[in-house]
C-alpha cells in the first residue's frame, strides 16, 4: 500500500512539473512553487517508505519455514504418511530438497533395497489356479549323485511329435520313475536304471481311446528327433505317492478296459490341441502330489507343449484315499 502511495504520489509530482510551464513561457505556472517543493518532498518521503515496504516482504518470505525438504515418499518427510492417507492435497511450493547428509542417505538406500527385495520376494513367477501366490513352493532341483544312487529323482520328459510329419510340431509329455526293489534301484543286465513310464496315449497308431498307459515306448524321445529330458530331484514319500497315482489310472478290468480313466482321457481328452492332454495330466499330478508338491520342470516351448500349465484343482488327480475308520 505505501509503495502504490508512493509511486502515485510521485507520478502527480512528475506530472505537475511536465505539465508546468518552462521558465521561457510568460504565463504563470499550474502551481506555485511553495506548494511544488511540499509535493516533491511527500513524494519522496512516500517512496522511501514504500521501499522499506518492499525490502520487508521479502524477508519475511526468508524466514517462513519450508513446508518440505524431502520428498512426500521419503521416510523423513514429517507428516508426509498422514497426508498421503488422508487424501489431503493443499497447494504446495516446489522447494529443493536438501541433502539428507551421509546417514539419512544411508537408512534411504537400506529402505528402498528392502523394498525392492520383498517386491521380488513377493511376486510369483507363473501361478498356477488353485494356488495362492503366498503359498511356499519347493525349488526345481537337480538331483545329487547320491539321490541318483538312492533313487530319490524322476524324469519330466517332452518328447517331439514332428518325426518326418511337418504338422506334429508339438510336445507330448510323459514321467520315468525309478524301480525300487528292496530299498535300492533295480538296474538292467547293463548296469543302467530300470523305470516305469507313464504317459497319456491313444490306441498304438491312433488318436482315439487317450489313456495313461505304463511302460508304453512311445513314453521315450524319438531318435533323431529328440525333445527334453529334465531329472528332477524327489523325496522318496513323492516319488512312491507318483507312481501310486499314475498306476491307478493305468489299472485294467478282466477285458481290458480302463477301470478308472484319469481326468483328461477317453471321452474328456481334449478336442483341439490347446485343450487339455497329456501335458495337462503330468503337471497336475505333479502339482497335487499328496506327499507334496513336486515343481514342474519348464517344457521346451511353451506354445508348442499345450496346456502343459493349466491347472484343474477340482478334478481327481489321485485315488481317494481311504478312511482309517
Amino acid at each position: 500500500m505505501a509503495a502504490r502511495a508512493a509511486r502515485q504520489a510521485g507520478q502527480g509530482a512528475s506530472a505537475l512539473l511536465v505539465n508546468s510551464p518552462g521558465p521561457g513561457v510568460g504565463t504563470r505556472p499550474f502551481a506555485d512553487p511553495q506548494q511544488l517543493a511540499q509535493l516533491v518532498m511527500a513524494a519522496r518521503a512516500a517512496q522511501q517508505g514504500g521501499q522499506a515496504a518492499s525490502a520487508a516482504q521479502p524477508s519475511a518470505q526468508a524466514q517462513a519455514p519450508p513446508t518440505s525438504v524431502l520428498p512426500p515418499t521419503s521416510p523423513f518427510a514429517a507428516g508426509a504418511g498422514a497426508a498421503f492417507a488422508s487424501g489431503a492435497a493443499g497447494p504446495q511450493r516446489s522447494v529443493r530438497s536438501a541433502d539428507p547428509g551421509p546417514a539419512k542417505a544411508a537408512v534411504i538406500q537400506r529402505l528402498r533395497q528392502a523394498q525392492a527385495d520383498s517386491q521380488v520376494q513377493q511376486t510369483p513367477g507363473p501361478q498356477a489356479k488353485g494356488k495362492r501366490a503366498a503359498d511356499p513352493f519347493p525349488r526345481l532341483e537337480t538331483p545329487s549323485a547320491d539321490d541318483i544312487d538312492n533313487g530319490n529323482y524322476i524324469k519330466v520328459g517332452f518328447r517331439h511329435l514332428l518325426r518326418h510329419d511337418p504338422s506334429k510340431v508339438f510336445f507330448h509329455s510323459y514321467a520315468d520313475i525309478p524301480v525300487m526293489e528292496n530299498g535300492k534301484v533295480k538296474l538292467d543286465q547293463n548296469g543302467k536304471p530300470v523305470f516305469e513310464s507313464f504317459g497319456v496315449l491313444g490306441n498304438p497308431e491312433s488318436r482315439e481311446n487317450q489313456q495313461l498307459r505304463r511302460n508304453d515306448p512311445r513314453n521315450a524321445q524319438v531318435p533323431h528327433f529328440e525333445g527334453k529330458e529334465n531329472w528332477v530331484k524327489v523325496a522318496p514319500e513323492q516319488r512312491e505317492a507318483l507312481r501310486q497315482g499314475m498306476r491307478y489310472f493305468t489299472e485294467r478290468d478282466e477285458k481290458g478296459n480302463f477301470k478308472n480313466p484319469c481326468p483328461v482321457c477317453g471321452s474328456r481328452y481334449g478336442k483341439i490341441p490347446l485343450d487339455r492332454n497329456s501335458n495337462t495330466l503330468l503337471y497336475n499330478m505333479l502339482f497335487w502330489n499328496p506327499a507334496g508338491p513336486i515343481p514342474a520342470p519348464p517344457p521346451p516351448s511353451r506354445w508348442w507343449t499345450p496346456a502343459y500349465y493349466v491347472n484343474e484343482p477340482n478334478e481327481q488327480w489321485y485315488p481317494p484315499q481311504k478312511s482309517s475308520k
